[in-house]
């Protein structure tokens, strides 16, 4: 299991206001292309993001599924991860002196990751979520 925390120097309310948003994800989530759709009751669970995953010419469809939404503490996902399976992913938000902490923690699932499931996979989710949160961080801010 890997988890990644950042500091996000806004209110929680800003940071919930991306993150409620499925049609932003494709600008902070690696590795999410171009969103498809949203589910007009995103993020209440059941409610799901279809996308775009990889770029031309081994582009897959995609979606991730709201498990839980508990704002304004935390939102669970289950994403899909072709052709390595399913991850399930929480992301924590907390109100702190100078802004929002952010984490998201994130294991495989279902599939071929969980088999596989191993230290250096976990170094690999780490390192994607570092990026992952950065880019939360100019989403929220509204940095280009």
């Amino acid at each position: 299991m890997a988890t990644v925390s950042r500091l996000v120097r806004a209110p929680a309310s800003q940071v919930w206001a991306v993150l409620d948003n499925g049609w932003t994800y494709s600008r902070w989530v690696v590795g999410t292309g171009a969103i498809r759709a949203v589910d007009p009751q995103f993020p209440e669970p059941g409610a799901r993001l279809h996308y775009q995953i990889g770029r031309w010419p081994l582009v897959k469809k995609g979606v991730t599924t709201s498990l839980r939404h508990d704002s304004p503490a935390e939102v669970e996902l289950e994403a899909e991860g072709w052709p390595l399976g399913t991850a399930h992913i929480t992301l924590a938000v907390s109100e702190r002196d100078g802004g929002t902490l952010v984490a998201i923690t994130e294991h495989p699932n279902r599939g071929l990751a969980r088999t596989l499931h191993n230290p250096v996979l976990d170094r690999m989710i780490w390192l994607r979520n570092v990026e992952t949160l950065r880019r939360l961080d100019k989403a929220v801010l509204g940095r280009p």
